[in-house]
C-alpha cells in the first residue's frame, strides 16, 4: 500500500528532526519534509480507497490536529518557511574547593584586646573526577500553534499516530 510507505516517510523524517535538533536550519528542512510526507498520506489513501475514503474525510476534517498539520503543510508550500520558537536549556556542572575562616577576638571587661586567634580550614580537595557533562537541549514551539507549551516533536508524534490509525482502518476496511 503505497500509503503506508508515504507513512513510513514522515516517521523518517520524524527521526531525521530528533537527529537534527540542535540544527535549527537542518530541523526546518526536516520538518518541511515531515509536513509534505505527512499529509501526502491521505492524498494516496484517497488514491488507493476513493469509496473508503470519500466516507472517512467527513471525519478526518474535523479533527483539528490534522486540520493543523493540513495547513502547515499548504504554509509550506505555497506561502512561507515555518516559523519556530526555541526554548534552549543550558545544564553545566563544575566543582569548586571551598575553605573557612575564623578569627576569634578575646577581650576584657573593658574591651582591651587580649589574645586573637584565627583557624582556617584547609579546602577540601575537588574531585578531579569528570562529573556529568554540560549538556543543552533545545525545545522547538510552533508560533500558532494553540498550545504554546506544546512541542514540535511530541506534537508530530501524535500526527504520526493518528495517521497510522487512518491507514490501519483502511486496509482493514478495504
Amino acid at each position: 500500500m503505497e500509503a503506508s510507505e508515504k507513512l513510513a516517510e514522515a516517521k523518517y523524517f520524524l527521526t531525521k528532526m530528533n537527529e537534527s535538533i540542535d540544527d535549527r536550519p537542518v530541523f526546518k528542512f526536516n520538518l518541511s519534509a515531515f509536513l509534505s510526507a505527512g499529509r501526502s498520506v491521505t492524498f494516496y489513501l484517497k488514491k488507493e480507497f476513493n469509496e473508503w475514503y470519500t466516507k472517512k474525510q467527513v471525519e478526518i476534517e474535523k479533527d483539528l490536529l490534522l486540520k493543523f498539520f493540513n495547513n502547515k503543510r499548504v504554509t509550506v508550500v505555497h506561502i512561507k518557511m515555518i516559523e519556530l520558537r526555541g526554548h534552549h536549556e543550558v545544564t553545566l556542572h563544575e566543582s569548586v574547593g571551598i575553605s573557612d575562616s575564623v578569627t576569634i577576638e578575646l577581650r576584657d571587661a573593658n574591651g582591651n584586646l587580649k589574645q586573637t586567634g584565627i583557624y582556617t580550614s584547609e579546602p577540601k580537595p575537588v574531585s578531579q573526577e569528570k562529573t556529568d557533562e554540560s549538556k543543552i537541549t533545545y525545545r522547538w514551539f510552533f508560533t500558532d500553534f494553540n498550545d504554546a507549551e506544546t512541542e514540535i516533536i511530541p506534537l508530530c508524534s501524535k500526527y504520526i499516530e493518528s495517521l497510522q490509525t487512518i491507514v490501519d482502518e483502511a486496509s482493514k476496511n478495504v
